[in-house]
């Protein structure tokens, strides 16, 4: 039943290629999704936009089987691009995402072991300088153990820190989600001293410099990453912008699928079709619309690369 399948294997001697060409319109194949979006822009400038993770999670989650959760998003897997009315690209760099901006002052006292009050759900951005290989002072707030389980006494969620630091001297950073309870951190025989802590509340925003006022068509790029750790955005304020820009109707998302799913056929038994290995598959999984008359895969010499073939009843 395989008879009209033909599997091409092209041995390069540099490196692997892929085999799949961009849509025309679509900036950058890394991202599987984008989002266009459009905003008022009173003023030029650094504004507030009001997209929220929700508004990305829940516009992709349209397209698939499974959810993503806003609480991971990743902040810094986005890419903001600008379009004319006409919808070429404007600006394919367009200095907006997500940033982290200090709600607070300094909360870490000279006394280190005293517990640092929080408010449920708001963000804290732990800032340590550790050397010779100690415990993070955020140790007690990894994430070994569900929510809910008896070793884990804690709700909060943390950003990945190793739980064994580095030798050499390093400055690292922790992002906590705070369950309500007080932040304890850990400054013993075992962990970072004290005086290297900094810990404040931070705020997590849409911004975006726009270099003209108007009405501007975005498209919001996305590929998202694990679902386990909080991920800190790289984009950085000192204060919250005086300027804030309004937001249309968030458009439907849209797919890059390429050539990573395709029908290779169909007689009165079965649909035959065929799936990258990352594509993820179950028994609802709808069939695919482009269509392909065989199967091509691109590796590099010496390498195994390995695809699936569906056979839907």
């Amino acid at each position: 039943m395989f008879k009209n399948v033909t599997i091409v294997l092209a041995l390069l001697t540099l490196a692997w290629t892929s085999s799949v060409l961009a849509e025309p319109d679509w900036a950058d194949t890394f991202y599987q999704y984008r989002i266009p979006v459009e905003v008022d822009v009173k003023e030029a400038g650094w504004n507030a936009v009001p997209v929220s993770e929700s508004d990305i999670t829940t516009a992709i989650n349209r397209l698939e089987e499974y959810s993503f959760d806003p609480l991971f998003l990743a902040y810094n897997q986005l890419k903001v691009v600008e379009l004319d009315r006409s919808g070429r690209v404007v600006d394919r760099k367009t200095e907006a995402g997500f940033y982290l901006v200090p709600d607070s002052g300094e909360l870490m006292t000279a006394d280190t072991t005293q517990p640092i009050p929080t408010e449920k759900d708001a963000y804290y951005l732990v800032r340590f300088v550790s050397e010779g290989g100690k415990y993070p002072p955020t140790v007690s707030y990894e994430q070994t153990f569900p929510v809910g389980e008896p070793p884990r006494t804690q709700a909060y969620m943390s950003s990945y820190v190793p739980r064994l630091l580095p030798k050499k001297k390093m400055t690292h950073e922790c992002l906590l989600r705070s369950d309500g309870q007080a932040l304890k951190l850990n400054v013993d025989k075992g962990a970072v001293a004290g005086r290297d802590i900094s810990v404040k509340k931070m705020k997590i925003v849409f911004l975006a410099n726009f270099k003209t006022p108007g009405r501007k068509k975005l498209v919001l790029y996305y590929q998202p990453l694990d679902a386990l750790y909080l991920k800190i955005p790289a984009g950085r304020r000192d204060a919250m912008p005086r300027l804030s820009a309004k937001v249309g109707p968030i458009e439907a998302a849209q797919k890059y699928v390429g050539r990573t799913k395709y029908g290779l056929g169909s007689n009165t038994a079965f649909d035959l079709w065929f799936a990258d290995t990352t594509v993820k598959l179950t028994p609802d999984t709808p069939l695919p619309d482009k269509k392909s008359d065989g199967i091509k895969i691109t590796t590099a010499a010496n390498e195994a690369q390995s695809f699936q073939i569906v056979v839907a009843p």
